[in-house]
């Protein structure tokens, strides 16, 4: 593959694989496609919504040998739709990373350039490249560049970037050349990078380049492509490709077809002739207007997606014959309700599109439908027909909101972060059976979900009512060892505690003393590294079978180890029991998977199994940042954080969550007592776990990111020896660090 030198001594490939408009479920495969027909360069971004697939695919061609990481360059951009400041840009890469599973990223753009009123788009630009600056140092991207900037943004970036921007991604083709732009870009050192290369015939005389009067093909265009075509024996997609590597441009094509992914890179064994290309220049912005360009073009839209940048909400108010009767806040959901006089639960209304609405009375009976005639003014239809009445729309500012962008769930209105941090049973319950409902599908795959969900979103009134502490799940480590050493471990088990091996005597001793205080556990997990390694495994779920308390009890293998004879027993002893198989089938590389023999003894023993078809949970990650946020918000993601529900036993020590216990194990965080029970105290323990259990926040959740869980992994991809003996010493030179500051 040939390459090109960008000005910072930077290699990149000549040709790069787009992944705009390409569905999630066909990213995978067209990149892996697209690798192995030598494809080094891949271009995503936030917007495209497919990161976490694009990494999915680099890390399967790793993984089967096609190609080695640092053979690859990977783009990705912040998105258009989000805020974009200094600390957004850094929550941005941060998260792209953690998407992809990638420890940095080739190249990081700027979508596209900040619009906002006055001179508010250069602070806005300049801001955001601060934090790219900074994530560049920290060694988490290679190059930084920008997309769709014209030479005015570029000089007012260039006088406040301490790092200049390598490259510029443009929409250049034979018919769209820009050339000012490109031929500034040139002069400063900056690569001129191509998408939409290929316009397709069909493209080429509709769509925003062309003139409102223009509605027929463009045949002058069309009949030097066919020339062209036939004279170099190539389709006229390579022409075009061709067209932009001669003109030293590095053009992004996409496809899904397997086909056309080769042809488009089937462009290195020809030339077109010097004389050729002048006449392929001459198609530039032919029919369509040469004035016009996308910063002019889409300055409507860009200030329309500006309004992101600070926290904005409409204020409706109805007008009934002249009388004021409902309002309401509307923060930006689909799904909406109204009350009457501020007081009485009315309506439920949904979102369709821009022009389109429906309401229903008491949330059931469809009553409404509204129809967006202009801006501001909106038409309401009794049944759907019978035209009722119209109201108005403001928009105002509030201005004494922080709104803190989440670029994988929204934060919640500030209205709703005031219930966060108050424990009250009432408030809580209809929340507790939504999320645990979901908990519990994804524990018993739907199984009694719902009558198991109603149960678990009673434990806090219980509490309320009775003093008796009720867990929906408790996870009780057993072994820090595996049989694997899985990168993206979503329980670090490689940078967990080592050879970390419970005896019986000391796991009988925490479990007796939990459920001393603890009237319920619903779901009792024996947890690893691989569970099965502990040799009295067997005993330890007999043990928990004799507990009344304890409802159900299973552990997750990774199916290289298959159960013995009396663990099999232990299971069988008692209903409700069950085994988790990570399904690690999908890497050929891994040799070791017994998954068939596994299920074929639980079968035939009767025991339940799960063997889902999930990739990988990538690992929960630190970041101190977090420290420096609104506490509102962290409390607002504690408050819908999916661990929570699980508390977490470890060598005598009861965790708010697995993640606290592993962040803490591995010394990722300090040994701070208020986020765990110490078991050996002689304090009362009922108190404390009551405690402990009510309160709304714990200090590790300050640098917990609450973005890891459920993004998209190839599963089990294996460390190096080399990467083990790097952990190992990271391991040793912070307990190093941590006795040295005992001693002081």
């Amino acid at each position: 593959m040939e390459s090109k030198t960008l000005e910072n001594g930077n290699k990149i490939a000549s040709i790069g694989f787009g992944t705009y408009r390409i569905k999630r479920e066909d990213t995978v495969e067209a990149v892996v496609e697209a690798i192995k027909a030598g494809y080094r360069h891949i271009d995503t971004a936030q917007s495209y919504e497919n990161e976490e697939q694009v990494g999915y695919a680099i890390a399967k061609c790793i993984a089967e040998g096609i190609v080695k990481r640092e053979d690859l360059f990977i783009t990705s951009k912040i998105s258009s739709h989000c805020p974009i400041g200094y600390q957004q840009a850094i929550d941005a890469i941060e998260s792209s990373l953690m998407k992809m599973g990638l420890d940095y990223i080739d190249c990081y753009l700027i979508h596209w350039p900040n619009v906002a009123p006055g001179a508010m788009w250069k602070k806005l630009n300049a801001d955001t490249w601060r934090g790219f600056e900074q994530c560049y140092e920290r060694g988490l991207v290679k190059n930084l560049g920008v997309s769709n900037f014209m030479i005015h943004h570029l000089e007012e970036l260039f006088k406040t970037a301490r790092i200049k921007p390598v490259v510029n991604q443009l929409h250049l083709s034979p018919i769209w050349q820009q050339k000012e732009v490109v031929a500034w870009c040139k002069d400063h050192g900056i690569q001129c990078v191509a998408w939409s290369p290929l316009v397709r015939f069909e493209d080429w005389a509709g769509g925003y380049l062309c003139n409102d009067d223009y509605n027929s093909k463009d045949d002058f265009t069309e009949d030097i492509m066919n020339e062209m075509s036939s004279k170099y024996g190539k389709s006229k997609a390579q022409i075009a490709l061709r067209w932009s590597i001669q003109k030293g441009l590095i053009p992004i094509t996409k496809s899904i077809h397997k086909d056309r992914i080769i042809e488009n890179i089937n462009i290195f064994d020809f030339n077109i002739s010097d004389e050729d290309i002048e006449k392929l220049d001459t198609l530039n912005s032919r029919p369509c207007n040469p004035d016009a360009t996308p910063d002019s073009i889409y300055n409507t839209w860009a200030l329309a997606m500006s309004k992101h940048n600070v926290f904005y909400t409409q204020k409706f108010k109805f007008h009934i014959f002249g009388i004021p009767i409902f309002k309401y806040w509307n923060y930006g959901d689909s799904i909406r309700k109204i009350t009457l006089f501020g007081l009485f639960p009315l309506l439920k209304i949904k979102r369709f599109n821009d022009k389109k609405t429906k309401y229903w009375l008491f949330n059931i009976i469809p009553i409404l439908k509204s129809r967006k005639v202009e801006e501001g003014k909106i038409k309401y239809y009794l049944f759907s027909f019978l035209y009722l009445f119209k109201i108005t729309t403001k928009t105002v500012r509030v201005n004494n909101l922080n709104f803190i962008p989440n670029y994988n769930a929204p934060v919640p209105p500030p209205s709703y972060l005031k219930k966060a941090p108050k424990w009250n049973p009432f408030k809580q319950t209809i929340f507790d059976l939504y999320s645990m409902k979901v908990f519990q599908g994804y524990m018993e795959e739907g199984r009694n979900a719902f009558k198991r969900a109603l149960f678990v979103s009673n434990l806090k009134m219980r509490l309320f009512f009775t003093g008796k502490m009720s867990l929906p799940c408790l996870t009780h480590n057993i072994t820090s060892n595996c049989t694997l050493k899985c990168k993206d471990c979503s329980i670090s088990a490689p940078h967990y505690q080592m050879n970390y091996m419970a005896d019986f005597e000391s796991f009988k001793k925490d479990l007796d003393k939990v459920l001393e205080s603890v009237d319920q556990v619903l779901y009792y997990n024996l947890f690893g590294g691989e569970p099965l390694l502990n040799p009295n495994i067997a005993k330890m779920i007999e043990y928990a079978n004799s507990k009344k308390q304890i409802h159900h009890v299973f552990f997750t293998t990774n199916g290289t180890i298959i159960p013995s004879d009396e663990t099999i027993k232990a299971l069988k002893a008692k209903k409700g029991n069950f085994v988790y198989i990570s399904n690690y089938t999908k890497n050929k590389s891994i040799k070791s998977l017994k998954q068939c023999e596994i299920i074929e003894l639980l079968k035939k023993n009767n025991i339940p199994y799960y063997h889902h078809d999930y990739n990988f949970v990538s690992a929960q990650t630190i970041n101190p940042d977090n420290r420096d946020k609104e506490k509102d918000v962290l409390k607002s993601k504690f408050y819908q954080c999916f661990n929570k529900y699980c508390k977490h036993l470890n060598a005598g020590r009861f965790y708010c969550c697995p993640i606290c216990s592993k962040v803490m194990e591995s010394n990722q965080y300090p040994d701070d007592k208020t986020n765990y029970i110490d078991l050996n105290t002689k304090k009362n323990l009922k108190k404390e776990f009551i405690k402990f259990h009510k309160r709304d926040f714990y200090k590790v959740c300050e640098v917990c990111d609450f973005k890891s869980f459920g993004y998209l992994r190839f599963p089990a991809i294996q460390l190096s020896e080399k990467e083990v003996q790097d952990i190992k010493k990271q391991k040793e030179q912070k307990e190093q660090t941590q006795n040295e500051k005992v001693l002081c």
